[in-house]
């Protein structure tokens, strides 16, 4: 992942860990990490999401995560995941912002990284209040 990919990452963690959402970029990086956080008091249930799961290899993929049923699936690109939801990202994120007075600098260094969103739409939403 690049720069942008992982602050646009830490963005919804954010709006995660507040309002839920996004849990399909929750990834670990290895199976043995996703297994100690979400299956360390039940090991049968850990052996069952690998059983049903799909994991074509050991720790070869760019990470791992539960799917719809609770089964470890492999992520092959989590960069372009999250690329695909960017928008949705700094929207949800900057609500967040507005609720919560969040760090700017977060959204600053996503700019810098080349983060279209979030600056147009606001300098554009001031402008129509202005005009009005």
């Amino acid at each position: 992942m690049n720069e942008r990919q992982e602050i646009l990452r830490k963005m919804a963690r954010d709006v995660s860990s507040w309002n839920g959402g996004f849990e399909d970029l929750d990834v670990y990086e290895t199976i043995e990490d996703l297994c100690n956080e979400l299956f360390s008091e039940n090991p049968a249930e850990a052996a069952r999401a690998m059983h049903f799961g799909e994991i074509s290899g050991w720790n070869t993929a760019d990470g791992y995560r539960l799917d719809a049923y609770g089964n470890i699936e492999e992520v092959d690109d989590i960069g372009e995941e999250i690329d695909g939801q960017e928008e949705d990202i700094v929207d949800a994120w900057l609500e967040l912002a507005e609720e919560d007075e969040r760090d700017g600098k977060l959204l600053e260094k996503y700019h810098d990284a080349g983060g279209e969103y979030g600056l147009e739409g606001d300098s554009k939403e001031e402008d129509d209040d202005e005009e009005e």
